[in-house]
Parts: structure tokens; sequence; C-alpha cells
């Protein structure tokens, strides 16, 4: 006892920060043991660098090829693989274009229970010398608390993901 006595401050100095990592750990990840996102969507993959979302678009809940954006035939949805995305498995699943016209999308840009598909970026530094850049083959689905990297199905790094829309239930 007269040895933590003499040694309080010691052990303060010690016990604060540790218990500081610790709290700005617990506070980064325990949001996304609650992360509860309920609805599916609907994604596509290109190896075309010049491709839009032009090639299709989404009339009255259903997928539909865009005949104006298409009539030179270079990249059209033949050239598409199309994939749903389990969002509480963090799985990916591959379906044909008949297939992902019969699903109702809604092509918002959020969910429903708010979630919303974002581009990954790489920031480190400090100031003055910050450093940002854009990371396109990673992709998060974030809503505003907390966010976690998507598994999408990825055959090559020519492979462009591009966001269709939310499967309504």
């Amino acid at each position: 006892m007269n040895m933590i006595k003499k040694n309080l401050t010691l052990i303060l100095a010690i016990s604060i920060p540790i218990a500081m990592i610790l709290l700005i750990a617990i506070s980064i990840y325990l949001p996304s043991l609650f992360m509860n996102p309920q609805y599916e969507f609907l994604y596509s993959m290109s190896r075309h660098f010049i491709y839009s979302n032009d090639n299709y678009v989404i009339e009255n809940e259903k997928l539909l090829l865009n005949i104006e954006s298409s009539k030179d035939g270079t990249y059209g949805i033949p050239d598409m693989k199309f994939y749903i995305y389990n969002t509480i498995n963090n799985t990916s699943k591959e379906i044909s274009y008949e297939e992902a016209q019969k699903l109702r999308l809604d092509p918002n840009i959020k969910s429903i229970d708010g979630f919303e598909i974002v581009d990954g970026n790489h920031e480190s530094g400090f100031f003055p010398f910050y450093y940002s850049s854009r990371d396109y083959d990673s992709h998060y689905l974030k809503n505003s608390i907390t966010s976690k990297k998507l598994n999408l199905k990825v055959t090559s790094n020519y492979d462009n993901f591009n966001f269709i829309g939310w499967i309504k239930k």
C-alpha cells in the first residue's frame, strides 16, 4: 500500500494515456459492431475505362438498356457483369442481365435505412505536409456513424465499379 502511495503520480502518468487509447479504440470500433444494413444493392463491373451509367436506365423500378448510349456497341450491357451485393454477409453474387431486369430497384444514392456507397481515399501526413489521394479500388458502405469496406468481386485492375440501385424487398 505504501508503494502505491509513493508511486501514485507514476501510476497516473502511465494509466491516463492507456485509458485514452482504449477510449479512442472503443469509440472507433464500437459503432461498426452495431452497423446493420438491411438492403442489398445491384452493381456492375465493366472493363471499359470510359464507362458511364448512361448505358442503362431505371424506369418503374426496373433496369433497362439505354438504346441511345449503346448504338455503337463498344460498351454496352453485354460487356458488363452484374452482381447482387449482400450487405449482411458482405458477399457478392454474379447474376445475368435478365435476372437483373427482374429486380425492383431504387436508384437513389442513399438506401432507405440511410446507407450509401462511397469511394475509398487515402490520407496521410500532418500540416503543412498533408497528402490525400483517391483509392478507386476500394469502396465502403457508409452511414452517418461508421463505414465498412465492401468485398466486391473484381477480376482485374481494369474493372470499374458502377452502383446501379438498392434492391427493394
